[in-house]
């Protein structure tokens, strides 16, 4: 359960840092 919740918890952060990856380099175009 320990080792699911961290795949869980790291894909969430995965998806986190690719949402504000997004979002930079749309305020870096402006």
């Amino acid at each position: 359960v320990l080792h699911r919740d961290q795949l869980v918890t790291g894909l969430q952060q995965l998806q986190a840092g690719q949402v504000v990856g997004k979002l930079v380099v749309t305020f870096d175009a402006c």
